[in-house]
């Protein structure tokens, strides 16, 4: 999902005053010897950290969780992830819980992300969903860089805010960049940049009835029709293009959900009759794009594991059992 940026004036982190914060380094070097994959090397700048690893059972994979020591992003913290796989490296990187927002008077947070993939390594890159408080800044910046014949599966969260305490897209900003570049060409670039106050959050260009997002992306050699086609059969999308003709913001909550619902080309049914919008297509260049609005969290995990374990199952033959945390 990609939003149209207002006036300049709108869209001003730059012209707000940085507030002091934390600097939060992490950075890992994965290698493989005798099929199995292990933690090369370390470094670590509070409140980040790697918590703990341990070898999963397919394909030699080692099992990363990173771990924030604070309460979570406050105003002016900037954190700095890179990660290394080399040749034949395998890795399921993931975290220990949500990544909290604390609201902000100055440019807010920063996350930046970099990712290098060797030859024949596959990074799975799952971190908890984001949470932007109300007054919350936050701008990410994903970079992923692959070899010809890596393998890459990545999926992310973000909420509108604290849910049970009714903050429903009450923070400043959330601008997510992610480049993906295979043998030094870019091959994916998207944004998703929301202003709640400034936007059109319930328009059709941006969730509509629907509050919760979740995007992944699997790039693979054999990331092909076959696998798009089996990955929409494990999703139980419609083969027609969906109706978008969704409720405006002047329906009421339920109205809107109710709407939503009933159109069944927009939406999947999940466990227990709970409706989400899906939708799943190719990249330009050897790549799957799945898009999931939802109204909680559960239902758009529900989907990326969905996605993920038939992905797996297509591109290794591996079987998959959701993680405990």
């Amino acid at each position: 999902m990609s939003l149209i940026k207002p006036a300049a004036q709108h869209d001003s982190a730059a012209s707000i005053p940085a507030a002091p914060g934390v600097r939060g380094k992490l950075t890992g070097r994965f290698a493989c010897k005798n099929k199995r994959t292990f933690l090369a090397d370390r470094y670590h700048q509070a409140p980040l950290k790697i918590s703990k690893t341990f070898p999963m059972e397919e394909g030699g994979q080692l099992a990363v969780y990173m771990m924030d020591a604070s309460p979570g992003m406050l105003d002016g913290d900037r954190y700095d992830i890179s990660m290394e796989l080399e040749a034949g490296a395998s890795v399921y990187l993931t975290n220990q819980s949500f990544t909290k927002i604390h609201p902000a008077s100055g440019a807010g947070s920063r996350l930046t992300q970099h990712f290098q993939l060797g030859a024949g390594s596959l990074l799975e890159f799952f971190p908890e969903p984001m949470i932007p408080y109300a007054r919350s800044r936050i701008d990410t910046h994903t970079r992923i860089e692959l070899e010809e014949d890596a393998v890459l599966l990545f999926g992310d969260v973000v909420t509108p805010g604290r849910t049970h305490r009714n903050e429903l897209f009450q923070y400043g900003l959330v601008d997510s960049k992610v480049e993906i570049f295979r043998n030094g060409r870019l091959t994916v670039w998207d944004r998703f940049l929301l202003q709640p106050a400034v936007h059109d959050v319930r328009g059709l260009a941006a969730f509509g009835s629907y509050t919760h997002m979740a995007s992944m992306w699997i790039l693979a050699p054999r990331a092909d029709e076959l696998l798009l086609e089996r990955i929409r059969e494990e999703l139980g999308l419609a083969e027609k293009a969906p109706d978008f003709d969704l409720p405006g913001p002047s329906a009421k909550s339920g109205e809107a959900i109710s709407a939503a619902e009933s159109e069944p080309s927009a939406t999947c049914r999940l466990p227990g009759g709970a409706a989400c919008l899906t939708g799943a297509s190719m990249t330009a260049d050897r790549g799957i794009v799945i898009r999931v609005l939802g109204h909680n969290v559960w239902q758009l995990q529900h989907q990326l594991f969905t996605a993920r374990r038939a992905a797996r199952r297509y591109l290794f033959n591996w079987d998959t059992a959701p993680e405990r945390k």
